[in-house]
């Protein structure tokens, strides 16, 4: 019963201290070519002035990432922060599948009051390549 006790409290405190992220894209760019093509072609698309809702995330550091753009709440991946201390926070979140190598990394940076950025990079099978930055604002 102890056991079981102790079990429920640290189940429990580790939930307690997730942190939840709304990351807005910047700007974003998208390079890809598909498989068959692989001879020099490529598309190159640009959003410098900001980008769609689907290059938006919400960071779930307990449960992982997903697009904004989602109705839903599956999370994918999973996320580490880690305290720096006079650094700030850093937040490293990992997806990796059949189909799919995708990074996303946000920084607090204590010295400039609290700003939180971001950047994204996610290869797809074949040769797509995208990656994206921004701010995000802590839940």
């Amino acid at each position: 019963m102890k056991k079981s006790l102790l079990l429920a409290a640290l189940l429990l405190s580790s939930a307690a201290q997730a942190d939840v992220y709304f990351c807005s894209t910047s700007s974003a760019v998208y390079v890809g070519a598909k498989p068959s093509e692989l001879s020099g072609k490529s598309i190159i698309s640009e959003q410098p002035n900001g980008a769609d809702s689907y290059s938006n995330f919400v960071i779930d550091t307990s449960k992982g990432f997903r697009r904004a753009s989602q109705d839903n709440s599956t999370y994918q991946g999973s996320c580490e922060a880690t305290d720096e201390g006079v650094y700030g926070i850093r937040v490293a979140c990992t997806r990796l599948d059949v189909y799919h190598f995708q990074n996303i990394f946000i920084k607090e940076y204590p010295e400039t009051d609290q700003e939180i950025y971001f950047t994204e990079a996610e290869h797809l099978f074949g040769s797509n390549v995208s990656s994206s930055a921004g701010k995000c604002t802590k839940a």
